[in-house]
């Protein structure tokens, strides 16, 4: 008997090691092998132990599976499968960088035709700008007049 409970435990054991450990199935079937052999230890013990450790099976099997997921984001294949929140340091408060509130008032260079969006180069970086009013040319010369969120809101300075 103490064979027959070694067994089961090890089939679950090995359950939980094929969740956590990438074995390609081969703990799966040393599990399903441990598995069959307690049974039959079982039916030789008698009929009523034998569909105990069937119900055992299929109560121990879930939690098995259970225990594993939940150690599997502790192992190193785990860490690498799943994503890990942000600490609260690295998260951006507000939806207004502050290096575009930085370039209110500066003026730079149409990089590309603005109807009305397009790209300029402010301050020696390149932005992505709305134009205000008409349609802006290409290489024009243009004044950053408002940033609403990331939009940066330009217009046209008159030459």
């Amino acid at each position: 008997m103490t064979l027959t409970i070694a067994l089961l435990v090890i089939a679950f054991v090995l359950v939980m090691m094929e969740i956590t450990f990438p074995s390609f199935g081969l703990l799966s079937l040393a599990a399903a092998t441990a598995y069959a052999f307690a049974l039959v230890g079982a039916f030789e013990q008698g009929s009523a132990t034998g569909w105990t450790f069937v119900v055992l099976g299929v109560f121990l099997l879930p939690i098995a599976i259970g225990i594993g997921l939940k150690v599997l984001p502790n192992t190193p294949i785990g860490r690498r499968l799943f994503l890990h929140a942000p600490t609260p340091d690295e998260i951006q408060h507000g939806t207004t960088p502050s290096d575009l509130m930085d370039l209110v008032g500066t003026e730079g260079e149409a990089l590309s035709d603005l109807r009305p969006a397009g790209t300029a180069r402010v301050n020696g970086r390149r932005v992505d700008v709305v134009a205000s009013g008409r349609f802006v040319e290409k290489g024009s010369t243009i004044r950053v007049t408002t940033v609403d969120g990331t939009r940066v809101v330009v217009q046209e300075v008159a030459t």
